[in-house]
């Protein structure tokens, strides 16, 4: 077979990738990415069709067959083969559906490539549909939908099912669920969906490894080329969403968690993604979602009814668009909810007054933006790239699949027809608030959504088409803080600095201050990134100090959005954290204008004053925050609760809620806010990338006093902190339990009748505060100790082994639920392992006992394990910790883990392989034995028990469970792990 060869995509000048775009004679697209120096190697394929193409008897039958072909085809008929041949060669792999597209992608390591795109193309060759994964997969299916039913972005969009046309195909149910799959004939209509729509007319595919472009191509020829076509077309979409004179309508919904929002949305004529060169869409976005001054938002926060803005698409595909308004309101702003509306009309209509040829400068700074952002591409990583050009290949010429997002034409005509579709008679308006509980006379179908809908009266519609003019509203001022200065200071050596080792050095080191420093000889980006710990006890004292410190770092964000909302959209981002040890503030963007953006940053929170207007608004909003954290997922609060049960001075949203029980005032808050950030303080500092040392260190000492020498010119000072009040955090560290026997809390597996006698565990039940979550959820934490190099290595080559083993057994074989989970983890300088099952169907303790009968059972195949697999899965290990930070921002991270941990010890990883390589299988045994199953063992498990099951919640445990009821209790009667200190000063 040949190909035809295509216009070779415009890549960015920073893209050290070579490309190539190809057709095959059967009509598959693809796109072909040659990385000499990728660790990992990746592939996508995408099918230009999905759940819109469901029968109209079978909902849900797209997503359902894509979970299906992961499950068996006729040259690799076992059901887990592809799966675990790229989990145990380094990789990872999952697929999604979509309403028009569906994507299958995986990444691997580099020298797999070959065999991985064997397996990975008989999904569209041969797959099997047997009976018995079809009637097992459809529970998986169910479990995700349970899950989903608890999301309320998922339950919005449900709703949207019910209110558009009946025979458009955006009211179908996409998902799928045990109902709407069974159906008799399921497994032939299957067949019937894959070999009418899994064309390779409507198939493209991106590649991406360390071979050259011949031999990539060589091998999509090999493997993809006998994909069938039968010149299937994608199916055509209308663009008319609502039957005539449905629209103006409110839509007022009631949502699993506490909030009030409001979603404006106008179905549009055409879809536009043809017209991704002028970008109208996007250009309308842009100017109604401005947060700076004489934005829409900026009003309504100023009138205290709204916390945040957001536009863009709610709904989009090759056939329509929606374009939404997404406004946070708060309950002032929910009482005056039709004022907000015509606030937006206002802001509208002087668009509409103001657009003109003498406007061309907005769009030419998205231009200017966007270009730098091109111009200085990061480097993405391998399975995001090959998914997104896979993508990109349905809707774009192949020559424009890398440019996009570039700004080309500004055409006032094609803005103009945007703005006179957001008009009130073309207003579907969702509002969102648990205050409609009891006022909705409509349930959907599915999720059990309630919600009441009716036609926007004559009299608003009119007030809103009327709206006032405001001088509060008007165009965007010119953006300062666009770079211009993009000239590199280092020489650039590529990824292969890493293998150097040339790690960021210790600059100064005084009572007040460590700061660490490392130019960018790697990526070529004119971008820096500063992060500053200002380690204080103060932040996590107590509950109080810790709800104070919140709203202040709440209250400081919600301005600078405001105040630098252009820096944000030339590519300068600032970011707040509370952590136990104080608080962090990191700057990252184009080195051009970081030092002035820190300064006016540090300037303000220098002169932070509470604003009386925000002040109430924001402290609702965290206290909103603390109670929708309750409704989390259960397998979120398990985990979270283990941590909360294991760490020192950890509080729970509980009694963060219980701090407001006694008023909190905007004095408190901001002595707080100028306490943490200027009473016993140390300083942890990195600064890396495109900023010489001299640079650095002139940067953060014009804002931050770093030595205890009177500088006028600081803005943030500080005194040092006596060591003794240094905040190290603590974990526990549990004591064993006698031994006893948990047969009765574990049913044998089916292939063995004897269990291992077991010594005790803790644990902690609690109910699922969500009264209508069906789900459940069992975490078990197993500690291992102090981390060190070699019990590193230990943790995860163990659970790299039994990564794939689990989910096939938990999952896929037993269907226990949609959510398994299995890591390895570090807290405090202490490792542990987590396994955790969410289930709507199972209740915790029968998900704890599979989890230990699969442990069990897998000890005996662990101990079965050839030494090729073992090998197999060693260099397995070792590819994932090879592999190489695709971005500044990444290596970063990186790096400041390991200083804010206390170590430095920038070289872990390159320890941790070295200790890998030497391990043996029966190292591996013993620590298993030892973590999971011996009498030394320290494990607590977490049980959180949903709708069907909560009155399991207070049944007795087990002999040998030590149960936790108080937290606080808990910790104060355990020993502490010790604190791990390093000698920093050495680093000089």
């Amino acid at each position: 077979m040949s190909v035809t060869f295509t216009e070779v995509p415009v890549k960015s000048p920073n893209d050290r990738r070579e490309y190539r775009s190809i057709t095959l004679d059967n009509g598959i697209k693809a796109i072909l990415i040659s990385d000499s120096e990728t660790t990992k190697a990746a592939a996508c394929l995408c099918v230009n069709v999905g759940s819109f193409a469901d029968p109209p008897h079978i909902a849900g039958l797209a997503h359902f067959l894509e979970h299906m072909l992961f499950l068996g085809t006729s040259k690799y008929p076992h059901e887990n083969e592809y799966s675990a041949y790229i989990q145990n060669h380094g990789g990872n792999k999952n697929a999604s559906t979509s309403q028009e597209t569906t994507d299958y992608y995986f990444d691997i390591d580099h020298a797999f490539l070959h065999g991985a795109l064997d397996r990975f193309a008989q999904f569209f060759l041969g797959p099997l549909f047997t009976e018995t994964a079809t009637d097992r997969e459809m529970h998986a299916v169910d479990s995700e939908h349970c899950r989903n039913i608890q999301i309320d972005a998922r339950r919005q969009g449900a709703v949207f099912t019910q209110i558009c046309r009946k025979d458009h195909p955006a009211s179908k149910f996409s998902t799928g669920n045990l109902q709407t799959l069974s159906v008799p004939d399921l497994r032939e209509q299957l067949l019937k969906f894959h070999s009418t729509y899994y064309s390779a007319s409507i198939m493209t595919l991106s590649i991406l490894g360390r071979e050259n472009l011949d031999q990539l191509q060589n091998w999509v020829l090999e493997f993809f080329s006998g994909i069938p076509s039968n010149g299937c077309v994608s199916p055509p979409v209308s663009s008319q969403l609502f039957e005539p004179q449905a629209l103006p309508l409110e839509v007022r919904i009631v949502p699993v968690r506490h909030f009030r929002n409001m979603r404006l949305m106008w179905p549009l004529r055409s879809s536009y993604w043809d017209k991704w060169r002028q970008k109208p869409t996007r250009y309308v976005s842009h100017l109604l979602g401005h947060e700076g001054s004489g934005s829409l938002l900026s009003l309504l926060k100023r009138r205290g009814w709204a916390n945040s803005l957001e536009t863009g698409s709610f709904r989009e595909t090759k056939g329509y668009c929606v374009l939404n308004c997404f406004i946070t309101l708060t309950e002032t702003g929910f009482e005056a909810r039709n004022e907000v509306v015509s606030l937006v009309f206002s802001y509208l209509d002087m668009l509409r007054r103001t657009l003109g040829p003498d406007k061309q400068w907005v769009y030419a700074e998205e231009a200017q933006i966007a270009l730098n952002a091109f111009n200085f591409k990061q480097q993405e990583e391998p399975m995001d790239l090959v998914q997104h050009l896979a993508e990109e290949l349905i809707y774009y010429p192949p020559k424009d699949i890398l440019s996009t997002s570039l700004f080309w034409d500004f055409d006032t005509d094609l803005i103009r027809e945007i703005l006179d579709q957001l008009v009130p008679s073309n207003l579907l308006l969702y509002v969102v608030a648990k205050d409609f509980e009891g006022q909705t006379d409509r349930t959907e179908k599915y999720s059990s959504v309630p919600f009441a809908s009716s036609k926007v009266p004559e009299a608003t519609q009119q007030a809103w088409e009327h709206a006032p003019e405001s001088q509060d509203l008007y165009m965007p001022r010119p953006n300062p803080f666009i770079p211009t200065q993009f000239g590199l200071k280092a020489p650039i050596m590529g990824l292969e600095v890493l293998d150097r080792r040339e790690y960021p050095r210790l600059i100064m080191h005084t009572p007040l201050t460590n700061f660490w420093y490392k130019e960018d000889n790697i990526y070529g980006q004119p971008r820096a990134r500063v992060y500053i710990r200002f380690v204080t006890p103060h932040v996590y004292s107590s509950p109080r100090n810790f709800v104070l410190s919140d709203i202040g770092v709440n209250l400081i964000e919600d301005r600078l959005d405001e105040v630098f909302y252009g820096a944000r959209l030339a590519g300068l981002e600032v970011g707040f954290q509370l952590v136990v040890s104080g608080i962090e503030m990191k700057v990252s963007g184009y080195n051009d204008k970081i030092a002035i953006f820190l300064k006016d940053i540090a300037a303000f929170v220098s002169q932070f004053q509470v604003d009386s207007v925000r002040f109430p608004v924001i402290q609702e909003k965290v206290q909103r925050d603390y109670k929708n954290a309750r409704l989390d997922q259960p397998i979120s609060i398990a985990t979270l609760d283990s941590i909360t049960c294991m760490r020192m001075n950890r509080w729970t949203n509980d009694e963060k809620l219980a701090v407001f029980e006694n008023p909190v005032s905007a004095s408190e808050v901001e002595r707080m806010v100028h306490t943490i950030f200027r009473e016993d303080v140390k300083l942890d500092i990195l600064a890396m990338g495109n900023i010489t040392e001299q640079e650095a260190l002139d940067m953060v000492s014009s804002v931050v006093k770093i030595a205890p020498t009177p500088d006028a010119s600081v803005v943030l000072g500080s005194r040092p902190m006596p060591s003794s009040c240094y905040p190290y955090n603590r974990m526990v560290n549990l004591p064993p339990l006698p031994r006893t026997s948990l047969q009765s809390l574990i049913p044998p597996p089916a292939d063995a009748s004897e269990m291992v006698p077991e010594t005790g565990i803790y644990s902690r039940r609690l109910a699922n505060l969500n009264p209508d979550d069906l789900n459940s959820a069992s975490v078990i934490t197993f500690m291992c100790g102090m981390e060190y190099p070699r019990a590193n290595a230990l943790l995860t080559l163990a659970v790299e082994l039994l990564l794939e083993p689990a989910f096939y057994q938990l999952r896929t074989v037993e269907q226990l639920g949609y959510v398994v989970q299995r890591y390895a983890s570090c807290t405090d300088n202490v490792i542990s392992m987590k396994i955790a099952v969410q289930s709507g169907t199972k209740d915790p303790v029968y998900l704890e006992s599979r989890i230990w009968a699969f442990l069990h059972a897998f000890r005996k195949d662990l101990g079965a394990i050839s030494d090729d697999e073992f090998n197999s899965s060693v260099q397995s290990l070792v590819v994932k910790k090879e592999e190489k930070p695709h971005t500044l921002g990444k290596l970063v991270h990186r790096f400041w883990t390991h200083i804010t941990e206390h170590r430095a010890d920038f070289d872990r990883i390159h320890q941790e392989i070295k200790e890998l390589k030497t391990l043996t299988k029966a190292e591996v045994i013993e620590f298993y034995d030892k973590i999971i199953l011996s009498d030394h063992r320290q494990v607590m498990s977490v049980l959180v028990f949903g709708k069907a099951h909560r009155g399991l919640v207070d049944t007795p445990a087990p002999a040998g469970t030590h149960l936790i009821t108080d937290h606080v209790a808990f910790k104060r009667s355990m020993p502490l792990y010790p604190v791990y200190t390093d000698n920093i000063a050495s680093r000089l």
